[in-house]
């Protein structure tokens, strides 16, 4: 990769830099001295930020060849506001190159997408309950394995979400063998609980995003109709009804989509119902956890140490502290 591409996390307060992004996209705005400016939502591979060019307008970068999904060159000032890195652009020109693509700002999450798959399936295959119920009829673990590899390709590329949580290439197995883990941690430590479904609901509670969201070359998301008419759990419910038609007992089935219906917990987060078995209150725990550290993650990259973020959306508009690194400072003294 060209070595100019600047990270937005190594770019220091005070400073100014030249660099290569990816527009993502363009809102017009009208600042305080009704002078116009333009929202600039860039990418530089790892990240995603918005950065700010004022006197300027949409249609004049347009006239000069800077529009959304094309490589641009740009001189960025940074300060602090709140807190928080604040990006001005001084300048921005079309990138004329032939060293980067589009591809070069791929986001990614982070970790190898065929060894994490093999994990996940590992992890579902070795929840398989030695019981009388799993004599008698197909298992919910051959259910669950059964749609990840039909759904591979998919599902290992997805983005979790459009832009709250785990929203890159490969977000969702992220977020989805992360979970997993977690799932088996439970089980281990409340032995009462069905390990068989915690996992199994674990690896397929987010199953039907393969649908419901379309992941570009680059990791961003949009909704597909299916996405906005029905959602995803309500996706993945249908998925599972479709493979579960003959064999399996349906007091399992029912059990599982319960799992999907109710991980967001309450209707207000976009619950179908609410959870009435203590996997299901587990799985919405653990699914809480990973996004919410995710977030926290993402603004850390942004902020110095013993500073406040700006107000977050994603974390009903609270704001996060990122800790003076102690070990760090006394090293240094």
């Amino acid at each position: 990769m060209y070595d100019k591409i600047m990270k937005f996390k190594d770019m220091e307060s005070g400073h100014t830099y030249e660099t290569y992004v990816l527009l993502l996209g363009m809102n017009e705005r009208v600042a305080k001295n009704a002078s116009n400016y333009v929202e600039m939502t860039i990418c530089d591979g790892e990240s995603t930020i918005i950065a700010r060019q004022f006197n300027c307008s949409i249609a004049e970068l347009k006239r000069n060849g800077i529009e959304p999904e094309k490589v641009v060159r740009l001189r960025i000032s940074i300060s602090m506001y709140n807190g928080s890195k604040s990006y001005n652009v001084n300048y921005a020109v079309k990138y004329l190159g032939s060293l980067l693509a589009v591809d070069d700002f791929a986001m990614k999450a982070p970790i190898d997408l065929e060894e994490a798959f093999s994990e996940l399936l590992k992890i579902v295959e070795s929840s398989n309950t030695e019981c009388l119920i799993n004599y008698l009829y197909k298992s919910i673990t051959e259910l669950t394995l059964t749609l990840l590899k039909e759904n591979k390709d998919s599902f290992i590329r997805a983005s979790a979400a459009k832009t709250i949580h785990h929203n890159v290439i490969g977000g969702l197995l992220y977020h989805t063998l992360t979970m997993v883990k977690q799932a088996q941690k439970f089980a281990d430590i409340y032995p009462e609980l069905d390990m068989e479904l915690l996992i199994c609901g674990a690896a397929l509670h987010d199953i039907g995003k393969i649908k419901e969201m379309k992941t570009s070359a680059i990791g961003c998301a949009e909704y597909t109709m299916d996405g906005r008419l029905l959602g995803h759990a309500v996706i993945g419910i249908m998925m599972i009804e479709e493979k579960a038609k003959d064999g399996f007992n349906m007091e399992r089935i029912r059990m599982l989509e319960h799992m999907i219906a109710s991980h967001h917990g309450l209707p207000e987060y976009g619950a179908i119902t609410q959870p009435a078995i203590p996997e299901a209150l587990v799985l919405h725990a653990i699914d809480m956890v990973d996004s919410k550290l995710y977030i926290f993650d993402e603004a850390y990259k942004k902020m110095q140490e013993g500073s406040l973020s700006d107000n977050i959306y994603a974390l009903n508009g609270k704001t996060v502290y990122k800790p003076y690194d102690i070990v760090k400072a006394e090293q240094a003294c």
